[in-house]
């Protein structure tokens, strides 16, 4: 059990039960996808996320010259991915 300590002049200390913390605690986990369609809808629009934010960083200067070949084959593998999942959800 946590206690929360009162500020001077205020309401005494009242204790805070484990289960008051988890329901007023919000995580990413806290509202599971009842359904597989659900996870699929949501793995392709993370992807997606993905394949944006790793285009753009392979068209900024920035990136190593070291690293830009096996990115780019990463981004290919990821398109090609994304592809399979957009057919899946086709199929819906």
């Amino acid at each position: 059990m946590t206690t929360v300590k009162a500020k001077k002049g205020k309401e005494p200390t009242k204790p805070i039960t484990e289960q008051k913390i988890a329901a007023t605690t919000t995580t990413k986990a806290a509202a599971p996808k009842t359904t597989w369609q659900d996870r699929l809808k949501d793995e392709r629009n993370e992807l997606a996320d993905k394949i944006k934010k790793l285009d753009v960083a392979l068209n900024t200067k920035k990136t190593p010259k070291s690293e830009e070949d096996i990115l780019r084959r990463q981004v290919h593998a990821m398109r090609k991915y994304k592809q399979i999942l957009d057919e899946r959800l086709g199929r819906l």
